[in-house]
């Protein structure tokens, strides 16, 4: 899966350069060659994990509490 991952964020990037737009998941997944949901798949997984006391936003000093 970490190789779809890599291969999906490369693909997404080349076609936003390349035409100055988001592509779709159909476009990623033919340029890949896997199927559109495994490229959903590949994007849900590569969301970063962020721990509950962050700073929500730049320079503030909020916290989400339970």
């Amino acid at each position: 899966m970490e190789c779809i991952i890599r291969k999906v964020k490369e693909a997404r990037r080349a076609i936003r350069y390349s035409q100055g737009r988001n592509p779709s998941d159909s476009e990623i997944a033919a340029v890949v060659g896997v199927s559109v949901a495994n490229v959903r798949l590949a994007h849900k997984c590569s969301r970063k994990v962020l721990s509950l006391y962050s700073e929500i936003g730049i320079g503030q000093n909020a916290k989400f509490t339970v």
